[in-house]
């Protein structure tokens, strides 16, 4: 157990002496001991004690009351009043400065040691309680953030599927002198897409795939990574500790979040200051926390023993760091430090959420003028259970109409699609490739198409992009597979997070996408 330390104010010599002794006999540090207010302030202000023990009566203009208020209103120690008064009038100025305890001289050690005791207790529960308030007041505001940024990040995908099949579909047709200025839109809009697919990692309501994951391997493919992209004048450093245990994640995901990590600290080290070396060093560190570590080992606020061994990940840069304002605010989506034309500020949400969903969390230690540490925290185990046998596919860039060549054919495909619009970009996207579409104008018009189809049928393309207001997904699904069990199914949707969920479906494919990538996954499924 730490010792604690507790700053002594008394201004009678002889008092003030035995009360160290016997403090200091009961195993506790006094590292000083001092006899005016004034320099109670300042011995407490230098020494940071867990307990100071206040005499009301002291020597010099402020008394003890007054320096236990300034002390506790500024610096949040906890204080014990010592005094040989108890008249009504003492005690109700003493309240006023919310004391953790009140001995009246002369006290028996034990009493001393009792009272002690409680206010340290008291002191470390009431900072335990505004952390765990503080805590859930942040995971309540990450959570509306989270909501609110997948909202319209959903709805900005099915604006995004209108604008980019469309674009395919003029680009079809389109004379050689208007293909440049289609090309430009399209890019533009594989941008668009990319920005959004960050906001949706943020916040992700369903587990991705897992598999298990060898932490050693995960850091030294980032920092060979970050060693060949980053400037040659940033050092990138790596120090592993051996024989770390697995993690089950998403590999492709906590990728992402080390290198964006990463990338905020290369950001960081660019910045030339004065108080920054010339040298410019970004370190990744791997290390084991095991079951039952102390407390005092992980960040404050968390659990004070971990249930499960953790594996921490840290990228440490050398860089301007931040201040506590900035810390507070920094997985935010869209909020940046950065100055005109930067990033989005997506690359540390992106990584809070992909860390939060794999059942861990995202520390920042950091000092203006001496750079930050990000801390990723993940719990130790292999993968367990199948992962789902639902392939997911994500849009790629959309190579010439030459190219689709290998993907048309002459297959019956129906079409299921609640948005006008969506249904018929479907149906020209597969028409003018071959294919024979029926089209379903919702769930239940799909299903009656079916069950009399059936059997001419080679695909059901399923497209439902409000499916609370009627049959979901799944039960589609369900009711396709019960009419025909060898139903060939592909779900296309603007939520990543609910394909788990679908594992019934021959595959997913996530919006937006163009001609190319839907024919590309629909020849795939029917080539099986």
């Amino acid at each position: 157990m730490p010792q604690h330390r507790i700053l002594v104010v008394e201004d009678e010599g002889i008092v003030a002496l035995d009360i160290q002794g016997k403090l200091e006999g009961m195993g506790y540090l006094v590292p000083r001991v001092v006899s005016s207010g004034l320099d109670a302030i300042a011995a407490a202000t230098q020494l940071k004690p867990d307990l100071v023990l206040m005499d009301i009566q002291l020597e010099g203009e402020m008394d003890g009351i007054d320096a236990a208020t300034k002390i506790h209103a500024d610096l949040g120690i906890p204080v014990v009043y010592l005094t040989a008064y108890s008249d009504e009038r003492t005690l109700e100025r003493a309240k006023a400065a919310r004391p953790f305890g009140y001995l009246l001289k002369p006290f028996e050690e034990r009493e001393l040691y009792t009272t002690v005791e409680i206010a340290i207790y008291k002191h470390q529960a009431e900072r335990e309680r505004l952390r765990l308030e503080e805590s859930l007041r942040q995971s309540q505001k990450m959570e509306a953030i989270g909501q609110l940024t997948a909202g319209v990040a959903h709805h900005f995908n099915l604006m995004l599927q209108g604008i980019v099949g469309n674009l395919d579909l003029a680009a079809m047709d389109a004379p050689v002198a208007l293909r440049p200025f289609l090309d430009d839109a399209a890019y533009d809009a594989d941008r668009a897409a990319r920005l959004v697919r960050q906001l949706m990692l943020f916040y992700r309501q369903e587990q991705s795939d897992r598999s298990t994951i060898e932490p050693a391997k995960l850091v030294q493919e980032v920092t060979t990574m970050c060693r060949s992209i980053f400037p040659s004048s940033i050092t990138v450093a790596l120090d592993i500790e051996p024989e770390l245990p697995t993690i089950s994640g998403n590999s492709g995901q906590l990728r992402q979040c080390l290198a964006n990590l990463c990338a905020n600290a290369r950001d960081a080290v660019s910045v030339s200051l004065p108080s920054v070396s010339d040298r410019k060093t970004i370190t990744l560190r791997a290390s084991l926390l095991p079951r039952g570590v102390d407390g005092n080992v992980l960040p404050e606020g968390r659990l004070k023993s971990a249930a499960a061994p953790l594996v921490r990940i840290d990228v440490v840069d050398e860089g301007i760091g931040m201040d506590e304002a900035t810390r507070e605010r920094i997985f935010e989506p869209f909020f940046t430090t950065k100055e005109g034309g930067g990033p989005a500020g997506l690359g540390l949400a992106a990584a809070y959420g992909i860390v939060r969903d794999h059942g861990g969390w995202i520390d920042c230690e950091s000092v203006p003028g001496r750079g930050t540490t990000m801390s990723v925290f993940l719990p130790a185990g292999a993968a367990s259970g199948e992962a789902s046998r639902v392939a997911v596919t994500e849009a790629s860039a959309m190579p010439s109409v030459a190219d689709l060549r290998p993907f048309r054919g002459r297959e019956t495909v129906l079409v299921i699609a609640d948005g006008d619009r969506f249904r018929k970009i479907l149906d020209l996207m597969l028409e003018r490739n071959g294919y024979q579409v029926h089209l379903g104008r919702d769930a239940g018009d799909g299903v009656n198409l079916f069950r009399h189809e059936f059997e001419r049928l080679d695909l059901v393309i399923i497209a439902l992009s409000q499916p609370a207001k009627a049959t979901s997904v799944e039960d589609l699904l369900a009711e396709l597979l019960r009419i025909d069990a060898r139903a060939r199914t592909l779900v296309v949707t603007a939520r990543p997070e609910a394909t788990p969920r679908w594992g019934a479906a021959s595959a997913v494919m996530l919006q937006p996408f163009n001609t190319y990538q839907l024919l590309k996954t629909v020849r795939g499924i029917l080539d099986a």
